[in-house]
């Protein structure tokens, strides 16, 4: 089966929201993680000193408080994609740095994502659907050269 060339905004989308650190309404995190120095034409809300920082894993919502990001489709999928790669020995553990190849959880992963691909057919916008086939794509391709 030949898939169709991935459109510009998706390979973008997938190519940031994987290789690059978090970012908050509060600043930007450098390549190691570290907190950079926000530009000077900021609003005041961007400023990690006027706002104060978020625990890890959290953003600021309107009105101020420290929330779990939205949950979007497209961040679900990135989040099993991840997990994936986890499991694949493709990302090293964020507190150890340690690669761990775990074939069967990569595999109930990859699995999960194609069970979400035959569940959704035809419910998804194309953007979804191309990131989602993509993904899918991707994974099982390594999954296979890990032997």
């Amino acid at each position: 089966m030949t898939l169709p060339p991935v459109p510009r905004r998706v390979r973008l989308y997938v190519t940031v929201a994987l290789s690059r650190p978090f970012a908050t309404q509060c600043g930007r995190r450098g390549p190691k993680g570290e907190r950079t120095q926000p530009p000077e034409n900021i609003t005041m809300n961007e400023n990690p000193a006027a706002c104060g920082e978020c625990p890890e894993g959290r953003v600021k919502d309107p009105a101020g408080r420290c929330v779990m990001p939205e949950v979007t489709f497209a961040s679900f999928i990135l989040s099993l994609n991840t997990s994936a790669l986890y499991h694949m020995g493709e990302l090293p553990h964020p507190e150890t740095g340690r690669k761990i190849v775990d074939r069967e959880l990569a595999k109930h992963t990859i699995d999960t994502l194609a069970l979400l691909a035959e569940k959704t057919r035809g419910n998804l916008d194309p953007n979804e659907q191309e990131l989602l086939t993509r993904i899918l794509y991707e994974l099982k391709m390594r999954f296979v050269k890990l032997g």
